[in-house]
C-alpha cells in the first residue's frame, strides 16, 4: 500500500513538472512573439518616417525647379490675347495658337502632371469663350479681367534675389496618391500646392493660383 502511494505521488510530481514546463514554454513563446511584433512595428514606423522624409526632400527640389522655370526660364506667357485690329481698343479673344505652344512648353518641362495641364487648358477655354461672348472685356493696356493681379506661379509680384535659398515647404500632408503642401520664398505669401507621382517622377498636379473654381470666381463678367 505504501509503495502504491509512492508511485501515485511520483506520477503527480511528474505531471506537475510537465505542466510547469509547458506553461514556461508558452510564456516564452508569447513573449518572443510580442517582441517580434513590436520590433516589426518599429521597423515599419521607421520605414514610414524615412519615406516621408525622402518625399519631402523630393517635393522641395521639385518646387525649387518649378519656381526657377517660372521666374527665369519660361518662354511663353499665360493666356495671351490676340492683338486688337482695326483700331479696336479691346482684346476680343485669346491667341489659341500661342496657347497650344504654351501647353507644349508646360509638358516639355516634365514638372507638371497631365491633370495640371488639362486644368490649365480648361481655364484658357473658359477665358476665351467669355471673351468671344463679350462677357469678359479686356481693354488694351489694362490688367486682364480675371485673376488676382499677382503672378499665379508664386502668389507674388516680386521675388527675392536669393529665392532659391529662401524657398521652404511645410504642412506636408498625404492626400490619397498625392501630397498637399505649402511653400513660400522666405515670406508669408504661402502657395498651396499638390504633387503626384507619375511613373518615378513627382510632378505638380495643382496650384492655388490655377485653381479652376477660384479662377472662375475672379472673372469680371459684363451683364
Amino acid at each position: 500500500m505504501k509503495t502504491y502511494r509512492n508511485i501515485c505521488a511520483l506520477r503527480r510530481g511528474i505531471m506537475l513538472f510537465t505542466m510547469l514546463l509547458f506553461i514556461a514554454a508558452s510564456c516564452t513563446s508569447v513573449g518572443s512573439n510580442k517582441k517580434t511584433s513590436t520590433e516589426s512595428q518599429l521597423a515599419d514606423s521607421s520605414k514610414n518616417v524615412d519615406t516621408a522624409s525622402a518625399d519631402s526632400m523630393a517635393l522641395l527640389q521639385l518646387t525649387k525647379r518649378m519656381v526657377q522655370w517660372a521666374e527665369e526660364e519660361q518662354i511663353g506667357s499665360d493666356f495671351v490675347p490676340v492683338d486688337p485690329k482695326n483700331g479696336d481698343s479691346s482684346y476680343r479673344q485669346l491667341d489659341m495658337e500661342k496657347h497650344k505652344e504654351r501647353l507644349d512648353e508646360l509638358r516639355a518641362t516634365q514638372l507638371f502632371s497631365a491633370s495640371f495641364i488639362d486644368n490649365y487648358n480648361q481655364i484658357a477655354k473658359q477665358i476665351n469663350q467669355k471673351m468671344l461672348e463679350n462677357k469678359l472685356v479686356w481693354n488694351e493696356g489694362e490688367l486682364p479681367p480675371f485673376g488676382t493681379g499677382v503672378s499665379p506661379w508664386c502668389n507674388c509680384q516680386d521675388r527675392p534675389d536669393d529665392y532659391q535659398d529662401q524657398l521652404r515647404i511645410g504642412d506636408v500632408k498625404p492626400d490619397g496618391a498625392s501630397y498637399a503642401y505649402q511653400w513660400n520664398m522666405g515670406n508669408d505669401l504661402n502657395v498651396a500646392t499638390k504633387a503626384v507621382k507619375e511613373g518615378d517622377k513627382w510632378k505638380i498636379s495643382w496650384m492655388d493660383g490655377f485653381d479652376y473654381r477660384k479662377m472662375m470666381s475672379t472673372f469680371q463678367l459684363q451683364p
